[in-house]
């Protein structure tokens, strides 16, 4: 196939000299065939010998998950037990007080008048009365009884022949109509007050300490009460009444200077004081 390329170039440039042309001078290219040179085959490598496989590692053990704790439940933060008082009554502003809620309260029945009288009342309750009465500033007898429609007598409200400020209590036994018989030597003044927060001089608390000149009614708040000391100090009687919760007991009755100590009734709630001089009393 080489030779014959060969043969035609030689036969073209001779017809073309034949035709007088000037040949152009041939050129012949001969194909050369280039044995390529042999690589050199790189020299196999050493194979890299098989690590060690490392022994396997131990699994670690599951360990159980804790039960939830119970939320403990939260405790009570104990109440702070209120430091003791010493509390002064005064039933000057205690009946002020009282004047100015008769119109508006359903709990409170107010009366005056001037010297002797009997009074029909109609009673707020028929259980427990507070009297907080004023008078006798003529320095003469002056005394307040009350009875029922039947004519039993059901409380007595004053006695005494000095100028009078005080609070007292009585039980009207079912009766919420009663008769007030007033004994007077000139202008007194009252209000009768069913069981509320208007029917004490005052309130304290177990552990504190009252002290006055009149007759007067103590709300005692607490537990745990069991003694009551009093003092006094007068010519004339001091008597205590204590009210627990089924009963009344009479802690004190003395006449002239006293003191001493006294137990109180389960549940006691109220203080009920007579007296016509100074005096001091401590629940505990």
């Amino acid at each position: 196939m080489k030779h014959l390329w060969k043969l035609v170039v030689v036969l073209s440039l001779l017809l073309l000299s034949c035709a007088g042309e000037t040949p152009t001078p041939i050129i012949v290219i001969e194909e050369v065939e280039v044995t390529p040179t042999p690589s050199v085959t790189p020299e196999p490598t050493d194979t890299a010998e098989p690590t060690e496989t490392p022994p396997p590692t131990n699994t670690p053990t599951i360990t159980p998950t804790p039960k939830p704790t119970a939320t403990p439940r939260p405790t009570r933060t104990p109440t702070p037990t209120p430091e003791p008082v010493t509390i002064d009554i005064d039933n000057v502003a205690y009946l002020a007080l009282l004047r100015e809620l008769c119109e508006d309260s359903e709990d409170l029945v107010c009366i005056s008048g001037s010297g002797d009288d009997v009074i029909d009342v109609e009673l707020p309750d028929d259980t427990i009365i507070t009297a907080v009465v004023s008078g006798n500033r003529c320095d003469r007898y002056f005394g307040i009884l009350a009875y029922a429609r039947d004519g039993d007598r059901v409380g007595g409200l004053v006695n005494t022949t000095s100028p009078y400020i005080g609070a007292t209590l009585f039980m009207p036994r079912g009766n919420k109509e009663i008769e007030l018989e007033v004994d007077a030597s000139c202008s007194w003044e009252g209000v009768l007050v069913a069981p509320s927060p208007w029917s004490v001089s005052a309130t304290m608390n177990v552990g504190d300490t009252v002290r006055g000149r009149e007759p007067t009614v103590i709300r005692v708040n607490g537990e745990g009460a069991s003694r009551i000391t009093a003092e006094h100090t007068g010519r004339r009687n001091f008597v205590v009444w204590t009210w627990g919760e089924d009963r009344r007991d009479l802690a004190f009755n003395e006449i002239g200077d006293y003191s001493g100590t006294s137990r109180v009734p389960a549940g006691l709630f109220l203080l009920e004081v007579t007296a016509e001089g100074p005096w001091e009393i401590t629940v505990y």
